[in-house]
């Protein structure tokens, strides 16, 4: 029993090493290619990409009929205001701007999970809120 406590432990100590080298190394996210992002149209008629992790949030005018959705949030701040924010705060979440700017109003960044590094495409595009009327 002991002999097979000591092989497990090995076992785990072996993975455990492989795993750190391979994630602090930045090898981890080399092996996960991101890929391309999707390419989407906002607009209540547009169909969701096929991908099960796709979602969108987007004012409720322009929500397509889909259960991977919900209302954007809305804030009280300009666009630039709000743009700047989002790029500072952006690398305290694990994500990195790809493209974009604060003058285009739409921002794409990469993120990766904490653990394994899955890539996640992460793509905002900043307007004012439209009224009843528009």
């Amino acid at each position: 029993m002991k002999r097979l406590t000591a092989i497990l432990i090995w076992v785990f100590l072996v993975l455990a090493g492989i795993y750190a080298v391979l994630r602090f190394s930045g090898m981890l996210a080399m092996m996960l290619d991101a890929g391309q992002p999707p390419q989407f149209q906002f607009g209540a008629d547009a169909a969701l990409p096929e991908a099960p992790n796709y979602f969108i949030s987007c004012p409720k005018q322009m929500l397509p009929g889909s259960n991977r959705q919900m209302e954007s949030p809305q804030f009280n701040a300009s666009i630039d205001d709000l743009s700047d924010a989002l790029i500072e705060t952006a690398p305290k979440h694990d994500m990195k701007l790809v493209s974009g700017s604060a003058e285009a109003q739409h921002l794409r960044f990469l993120a990766r999970s904490p653990v394994l590094q899955f890539p996640d495409w992460v793509e905002v595009k900043l307007m004012a809120v439209p009224t009843e009327t528009e």
